[in-house]
């Protein structure tokens, strides 16, 4: 039966967090819903024991966090996430709110809101839509000169529709409409300036450290007092005690029950002191954390800082590996162009690598000049949205900047940035040697802290059921102590005919009044003050036995912490699993397959098989096909390229998405290796020969787009765009061979059955009028303020047509080890486990199969139509078909046929869903996922 959520709260469980923070975790949360709930995120799943631990459920009033990270119990203990990790659930504001089922396509936009979900071998979370050079991203847009010194501040990457920001006479930024919500109490933020950290410190910017203690010595006893006398067996309890400390209505000795009930409020004191310690001493962790921060004015020189006495304004200087410490403005990196990569699993369980980019006029500065830097940075008030940020930098001309290359001072023109600049707190810097960051929000300011929620007093599902049995029990029990002293009432006005029989002092109803009390003292012992203590005892034991247990180990020897100890009922009440794949069932280690180059499949294990091919016969036309596919491989993507001193032909690559890496491993191993990546060029050496293309254009990958393409100047001047992407998008966009289209249709269908992520990469050849004309109007568009998201991206889609496929890839992701003895574990025990997926429905299939999420033995119940009508006809077919069936069935249902029926009729899609023994929703956008379970 279906459970109130407020009625489920489960124990807070996290691995030790004394361990290295730099391995794999997982983040799990739930929304407020009608049933219990887990939601399993990206961690690799090493056992059974590991994968049911880490599908652990939350609701409103509790959270589960498993993580190996040194300082995810303290931080992230309270986060009511409702980003759901893995791109489940995406930023808050899209669906904290109530759900809407007749949403419109509005709400599909605001996607563009969340950060990328890499579902695809293409994946490039990158700034949405936005075009760039590579290693530097087009963010410096002309100031619109308004009233009082105002400046525009749109932020392209998330699409704040060219919203204006106006700047305070005394330079500080007055919120905009976002801004002005719960979180924030300024009605301005102080503008931060750079490198004077006396001025900073006269501004009202709160400390860095972090609080998230339960409890002070002050509030100790208050709090626990109040949270044990929510139970209402504790107050009965108390009620019963000071009943019998009266002597005239007591016929027992009070001490016996005043002993048990201060053993309770003992026993829950100590268990309460004992996890509050470890959130300090986790607290304390965090706090005295040492990095480095630059000299303000001097010559690059660095100096350690504990991380509770970073402040807003301070240069900080983040090793890879390190979490960053607070929010920061991203001034410089190691990678060319100042483009840095970042992990924020932490935050939304995303564990695909983020780009950042610095601004183009600080990129390329060495530390001493960043030190030498003055000027300021006006940032919008804090509010908690993680994907949002709008603020502009104001850099004083100074001659030494001169001399540095790409550094024009900024003195005229302020730099308006977005949260593709932004390092959040809690995150990662990953695949990046070092970065420089300002401190733009400190502590209580930051995106991670407004996400945070005071540590609730919390329930278990037991403590509420006492609850109401006390009280049907105490009203039973006032019912016969009532009717007892109306019949001693009645006894003792009767007895005083009778002069043998001692009446009482006081008359009838006195004395029915002493008998109602007393017979509550006898009668007392209904509720057993025994049950209590032992509740009490038991939970504390089986926390120690759930601590100790070694086979919920993971590789690394970490074993379970549980925070709350007076929860551990709730893990016996999971009804639903649901997770992702990539990262979660799999290991998320890609490895490049299968390829199709015009109807040859070329499978693999493939080395240089495809390169070979092209030795063969390289004038063919299955020659040019071969070129032009290795080609898109090697220059369609957002990897980096580290070229190894000795050996100019080893090159290792850095990349947001293993599905890239993969694919530019597999280029270099037939014979187009990737060399490395400008500003605006792409060095590729084909078959030994080093060729630069001209880069040009490059339109990133986002989960809306499903696509990502570039466009390039060949060494011959011919202007290509190659694309690669999901087939459905790719292909509606080829135009021409049809038959071509056909083929590679049939085998990503093929490749997708074998458990294999698929892509499909593309090309149309452009002319220099062609693409002059485009030019001009996309510059257009990107100088405007009003939908200049959205009108790059029709810009964009319109240079997308007329593609001509060049090939289809398949990169397999092996399950992680022992997921299926989970997963099947976990339908023994009546639990049903939902697959939410980017990927096709062959591979989803495939790897439902794999997992023993289906077997041979259940039926699918597929939905698949292309329109509101077809999938309300599918989803009633199939309810009248099964609800009454004794059969096992599993529910496949892809993302058009997904968003249709979340608009037009969710709950035929819940009553069907919650038949199914398994249920797998494929092609799924971030949103998608958030209404899921948002709907569940």
């Amino acid at each position: 039966m279906s459970r109130s959520a407020s009625d489920h709260s489960v124990p807070d469980i996290t691995n030790d967090p004394d361990q290295d923070r730099r391995n794999e975790d997982a983040t799990t949360s739930l929304p407020s819903s009608p049933t219990t709930t887990a939601v399993a995120s990206t961690a690799s799943t090493t056992s059974s024991a590991t994968t049911a631990s880490k599908a652990s459920t939350a609701s409103t009033a509790a959270e589960v966090v498993a993580s190996s990270g040194e300082e995810a119990p303290m931080e992230f203990e309270q986060m009511n996430n409702r980003d759901l990790r893995t791109g489940l659930l995406s930023e808050q504001d899209s669906f904290s709110h109530q759900f809407d089922v007749a949403a419109d396509d509005a709400d599909e936009e605001r996607a563009a809101h969340h950060p990328p979900s890499q579902q695809h071998g293409h994946a490039s979370p990158a700034s949405d839509g936005a075009v760039r050079s590579r290693g530097t991203r087009t963010g410096d847009y002309s100031a619109a000169e308004l009233d009082h010194d105002r400046v525009a501040a749109a932020d392209h990457g998330a699409g704040l529709m060219g919203r204006l920001r106006a700047l305070q006479q005394d330079g500080m930024l007055s919120p905009g409409r976002r801004a002005r919500r719960r979180e924030g109490t300024r009605a301005a933020y102080p503008a931060v300036a750079l490198n004077r950290p006396a001025e900073n410190g006269a501004r009202d910017f709160p400390d860095n450290a972090v609080h998230t203690t339960k409890y002070t010595l002050l509030s100790f006893v208050p709090k626990l007092l109040y949270e044990q006398f929510r139970k209402v067996t504790s107050f009965y309890f108390l009620l019963t005690v000071v009943v019998t400390a009266i002597p005239a209505v007591s016929p027992i000795d009070p001490w016996a029950s005043l002993i048990g009930l201060l053993f309770i409020l003992v026993v829950a004191g100590v268990r309460e002191a004992v996890e509050d310690v470890h959130r300090y001493r986790a607290d304390r962790r965090v706090n005295m954390r040492h990095y480095q921060r630059l000299e303000a004015g001097g010559r690059g020189d660095r100096s350690q800082v504990p991380s509770r006495d970073v402040a807003v304004g301070d240069l900080l200087y983040v090793r890879c590996d390190e979490q960053i410490p607070a929010d920061l403005v991203l001034l410089a990196s190691s990678n060319p162009g100042g483009v840095a990569f970042l992990e924020t699993s932490q935050l939304d369980g995303e564990r695909h690598l983020k780009n950042r980019q610095a601004p183009a006029c600080t990129a390329g500065l060495p530390l001493e000049a960043l030190c030498r830097l003055q000027g300021e940075l006006r940032a919008e008030t804090p509010h908690h949205q993680l994907y949002e940020f709008a603020a502009s930098l104001h850099l004083r001309e100074h001659d030494h900047l001169h001399e540095y290359h790409g550094s024009g001072g900024g003195g005229s023109e302020p730099v308006l940035l977005d949260h593709s600049h932004l390092l959040l707190r809690s995150s990662y810097l990953r695949n990046t040697a070092w970065a420089v960051g300002l401190v733009v929000y400190s502590g209580p300011e930051t995106k991670l802290a407004l996400n945070l929620q005071p540590p609730p007093s919390k329930l278990s599902t037991v403590d509420h059921l006492m609850n109401r049995y006390v009280l049907v029990i105490l009203a039973v029990d006032l019912a016969i102590c009532f009717a007892c002293a109306v019949a001693g009432g009645v006894f003792d006005s009767e007895s005083a005919e009778h002069p043998y029989i001692p009446g009482a002092d006081g008359g009838s109803a006195v004395e029915g009044i002493r008998l109602f009390f007393s017979y509550f003292v006898l009668l007392s012992y209904l509720i057993p003050l025994s049950m209590v203590i032992s509740v009490e005892i038991t939970k504390v034991v089986q926390a120690l036995f759930m601590q100790w247990d070694d086979r919920m180990r993971d590789q690394h020897g970490r074993g379970m912490v549980v925070k709350t100890s007076n929860l551990n009922d709730e893990l016996g009440l999971i009804q639903y699993v649901l997770s992702d794949k990539t990262g979660t069932l799999t290991r998320n280690q890609m490895e490049f397959h299968t390829a199709s180059i015009r109807g040859t499949v070329f499978k693999g294990p493939i080395r240089n098989a495809i390169g070979q091919a092209y030795q063969n016969d390289p004038q063919s036309a299955q020659g040019h096909a071969i070129r032009d596919f290795l080609l898109c491989m090697s220059m369609c993507h957002s990897v980096l390229a580290d070229a190894d001193p000795v050996r100019d032909d080893l090159v290792s690559y850095r990349a947001s998405s293993p599905d890239e890496a993969a694919l530019c491993k597999a280029a270099a191993a037939n014979g187009a290796q990737f060399l490395s990546s400008g500003s605006n060029s792409i060095t590729v050496r084909f078959q030994g020969v080093s060729e630069t293309h001209q880069l040009l254009n490059v339109f990133d990958f986002t989960s809306e787009r499903r696509r990502m393409s570039v466009v390039t100047r060949s060494p011959q001047g011919r202007l290509v765009l190659y694309c690669k992407g999901s087939d459905d998008e790719v292909l509606s966009r080829c135009g021409g061979d049809a038959a071509a289209a056909e083929v590679a249709r049939h085998t990503t269908n093929e490749f997708a059955s074998m458990g294999l992520r698929t892509l499909v990469l593309a090309k149309r050849e452009l002319s220099e009028a062609q693409y002059a004309e485009w030019g001009r109007r996309y510059e257009e568009v990107s100088q405007t303020l009003e939908d200049r998201k959205q009108a790059q991206e029709n810009l964009q889609a319109e240079l997308e047509i007329g593609l001509t496929v060049c090939g289809c890839t398949g990169i397999e992701d092996q399950l992680a080890a022992r997921v299926p003895e989970a997963i099947y574990h976990l339908r023994d025990a009546g639990i049903r486990v939902w697959v939410i997926t980017g990927d096709k429905v062959e591979t989803a299939i495939s790897i439902g199969y794999s997992a023993q999420l289906i077997d041979a033995h259940m039926l699918l119940a597929v939905v698949d139509a292309a329109d509101a009508t077809g999938v309300i006809r599918q989803l009633g077919d199939h309810i009248g078909r099964y609800t009454l069936s004794d059969d096992e069935v599993a529910m496949v249902i892809d993302g058009r046929a997904l968003k249709l029926a979340l608009r037009h009729c969710p709950t035929e899609f819940l009553q069907l869903a919650c038949v199914c023994k398994s249920v797998l929703c494929c092609r799924v956008t971030p949103l998608q996922k958030a209404k899921v379970v948002s709907l569940l």
